[in-house]
């Protein structure tokens, strides 16, 4: 079963989240700009495609796209919370 998002350049996932660590991080920046952070997502990106610097991209795609939207970095950290 593949699902897609609902943005005008859709992101191709497998029902399980994210393919690969970009996918991650776009499917993370889509949510920053329009949508709320899902933990599901955040999860299967730390489980799947561990960086070694400890990071997780589909963090670093939601805080980057709330940014874009005109958040402060405090602002976009606190809808993590």
């Amino acid at each position: 079963m593949v699902l897609t998002t609902g943005f005008p350049n859709a992101i191709y996932v497998q029902a399980g989240g994210p393919d690969d660590s970009e996918g991650c991080y776009e499917l993370g920046y889509n949510d920053g700009q329009d949508n709320g952070f899902r933990v599901s997502f955040y999860d299967h990106c730390s489980r799947s495609f561990y960086l070694e610097d400890g990071e997780n991209r589909y963090y670093e795609g939601f805080i980057d796209g709330c940014i874009d939207a005109d958040n402060s970095r405090e602002t976009c950290e606190r809808f993590i919370e």
